[in-house]
């Protein structure tokens, strides 16, 4: 049986994951619920690679079915740039897949956590070119509980993108490709 998931996770590590939320540095938040996803991913047949992104967008580990390596270097994420840029993010991903292609596979770009700002054309030209390619885009909302932020993101799925709320909301659909 071959790879049935290939699944890119994008995240920001602005210095904008320094601000506290709830008592809690945005970007510990985002680490552990990015642990608990790679721990169900872990449970899937599934291929996982790591790109960090702020002003530019680094690959930190390419697709591999070596989970327990992604979360090792969960440990050692460090903040850098001023400001996130989602279109290199994404751009980045499906640089990702092209250099890993397995035809079979359902492919996913997880952006951690939510887009806080985008260009809207530029926005719309890479979310068209991962649909081209068949590889879809999520917005792991962990973040923002202001209806105001909610509805700004909501904005973003009408242009293609999958927003969901918490792991849990992420792993039904994620697991919809096997049924």
């Amino acid at each position: 049986m071959g790879i049935e998931l290939d699944i890119v996770i994008a995240l920001n590590t602005s210095r904008t994951m320094l601000k506290p939320i709830r008592d809690r540095r945005g970007i510990d938040i985002v680490i552990e619920h990015t642990q608990t996803l790679l721990n169900e991913l872990s449970k899937l047949n599934s291929r996982v690679g790591l790109i960090v992104f702020s002003k530019n967008a680094y690959p930190l580990i390419d697709l591999t079915n070596n989970i327990e390596k992604v979360k090792e270097l969960l440990r050692y994420l460090r903040i850098f740039g001023p400001y996130p840029d989602i279109i290199n993010a994404i751009r980045e991903s499906i640089y990702m897949f092209l250099n890993y292609w397995d035809e079979y596979s359902s492919k996913y770009i997880i952006i951690v956590p939510e887009i806080e700002s985008y260009r809207v054309r530029e926005l719309e030209y890479v979310i068209n070119l991962a649909l081209t390619y068949n590889i879809k885009i999520i917005n792991l909302v962990l973040l923002t509980t202001s209806h105001k932020a909610l509805s700004k993101l909501m904005n973003l799925q009408n242009r293609g993108i999958i927003i969901v709320q918490g792991v849990k909301e992420l792993l039904k659909v994620l697991t919809k490709t096997y049924t």
